[in-house]
């Protein structure tokens, strides 16, 4: 993958559109927003790191997306924690592991977990102040049950 053109937000940051990604059909639906923060590919960018990042991301999709499907719309906002300086064309791995949920870059480097989701919040993207709830995730914690048995109020 080639890195897509950034775009500044109004806040001055930087955020990557991926507009290659097909459409996603969410009309009559409401908005979820994911965020992804923290450092991708933790494992390593070997085949076992890359199969340890992929798994993350399928059980937000097995776990989250696809038993609230039928009610929200999602999208991703991956905050890419730049610190390890891999390549952009691993950065750009994710978006295998998305699907086709939208989703934008945005490239932070900071030294704490507030830090960084402070940054991501500062960034001022539309897909996370318009979104009707959002999920903080880690880029290196997998899901284990169902948000159904999450023991939230229903949404």
């Amino acid at each position: 993958h080639a890195a897509p053109a950034a775009t500044a937000s109004h806040t001055g940051h930087h955020l990557w559109p991926i507009a290659a990604k097909p459409a996603v059909h969410t009309e009559g639906l409401r908005r979820a927003a994911i965020l992804m923060r923290g450092e991708p590919f933790r494992w390593g960018d070997d085949l076992e790191g890359r199969r340890a990042q992929a798994n993350v991301y399928a059980t937000i999709r097995s776990r989250v997306i696809d038993p609230l499907s039928t009610s929200y719309g999602f999208a991703y906002l991956l905050a890419v924690d730049e610190r390890r300086g891999y390549s952009d064309g691993l950065y750009l791995r994710l978006l295998e592991y998305v699907g086709s949920i939208p989703a934008v870059f945005l490239r932070v480097k900071t030294s704490t977990q507030a830090e960084n989701y402070r940054e991501a919040v500062a960034a001022g993207w539309p897909g996370m102040q318009d979104a009707d709830v959002v999920f903080v995730f880690r880029h290196d914690v997998s899901i284990q049950r169902a948000i159904h048995s999450w023991g939230c109020p229903p949404l």
